[in-house]
């Protein structure tokens, strides 16, 4: 007995040494007020443990390969016959302060984003609701809007500094069935990487458009997902993409999405609060925003277990950067 309780202890403080190494460098990065390369935003830590949540290290490595992952029945049908009952007209934003029940989703979806955000997963920071928007799809009747290009979010719709932790990550959450006729996302696998920086500097300009052959680049790995209602797709902050045309119109429906931007405490809010350049948050952290003064309670945190589970097949080298 007494040799058992041994080797229990011995593994328990392994475990913990090994957790508190992974904390040390995900707080070095922040600390010493560490930007990752462009191209390289999206990394990970090597440890024999991960975070506790509906993901599996199959879909996490995929997702940091990819920089995407589709995670199918992540919302029951109880839950989204509740959504489908919601008021809303078009686009709606910040809409979990308007609907309680978008809460619970988003916290749902975010205990995988956090399986996916070292800085959270091995690290002490939480997670926070950044922004989130219910729409309705429609086909893109009003014809001065084109829902059809590569983009990805400004600092309208994502309105953090680019050298923030994170990266951050988009979940896009279907309400409806989306079939070979379109009408869900078209995402850009791996275009979150370096061989795209020509795509993200083109975007940046002026016009926000891509010339054609940039656009070319992209259409060329373009994947649009068919989906059923509660799969979410999960992209990271630089990850383009677009809205999926409805390939026959005369067939289309309307469908719902529900979108939500995650990012960890330590970022720094520095982008438009409206859709007005004249409406900026203070250049302040999430964290401080979140705790007092105007913005008090506003970025939401996710919460988490912060239980970690143990892995097979371990690499002991601490840190990397993909």
């Amino acid at each position: 007995m007494l040799l058992f309780s041994f080797i229990f202890l011995l593994i328990f403080t392994y475990a913990n040494t090994f957790a508190t190494n992974n904390n040390f460098l995900c707080n070095k990065l922040i600390k010493n007020n560490i930007s990752l390369q462009r191209g390289k935003e999206l990394y990970n830590i090597k440890s024999n443990y991960y975070l506790d949540g509906p993901l599996n290290c199959k879909q996490i490595k995929f997702f940091f390969n990819n920089g995407y992952l589709i995670v199918e029945n992540l919302i029951n049908d109880d839950t989204l016959n509740k959504l489908h009952k919601l008021n809303f007209d078009k686009i709606e934003f910040n809409s979990w302060e308007k609907y309680n029940i978008l809460l619970s989703v988003a916290n749902k979806i975010g205990e995988a984003v956090a399986q996916l955000t070292p800085i959270v997963s091995h690290g002490d920071e939480d997670l926070h609701i950044l922004k989130d928007a219910l729409y309705i799809y429609d086909g893109c009747k009003n014809k001065n809007i084109n829902c059809y290009e590569w983009h990805i979010d400004n600092k309208v719709f994502w309105p953090c500094d680019d050298n923030s932790i994170g990266p951050g990550i988009n979940a896009w959450l279907t309400l409806d069935n989306i079939d070979v006729n379109g009408g869900g996302l078209c995402i850009a696998p791996s275009s979150h990487s370096i061989k795209f920086l020509d795509c993200r500097d083109e975007i940046s300009k002026g016009s926000g458009k891509l010339s054609l052959n940039l656009k070319k680049k992209l259409d060329n790995i373009c994947f649009a997902p068919i989906l059923n209602a509660g799969d979410v797709i999960l992209t990271t902050r630089y990850l383009f993409h677009r809205t999926s045309e409805f390939n026959n119109p005369e067939k289309s429906t309307k469908k719902k999405r529900y979108i939500v931007r995650y990012m960890p405490s330590s970022s720094i809010m520095n982008g438009m609060s409206k859709l007005s350049i004249n409406n900026k948050y203070p250049n302040k952290t999430i964290k401080s925003l979140n705790e007092k003064g105007k913005y008090k309670n506003k970025f939401p945190i996710i919460k988490l277990k912060k239980k970690l589970i143990k892995k097979y097949n371990y690499d002991f080298n601490d840190f990397y950067i993909k």
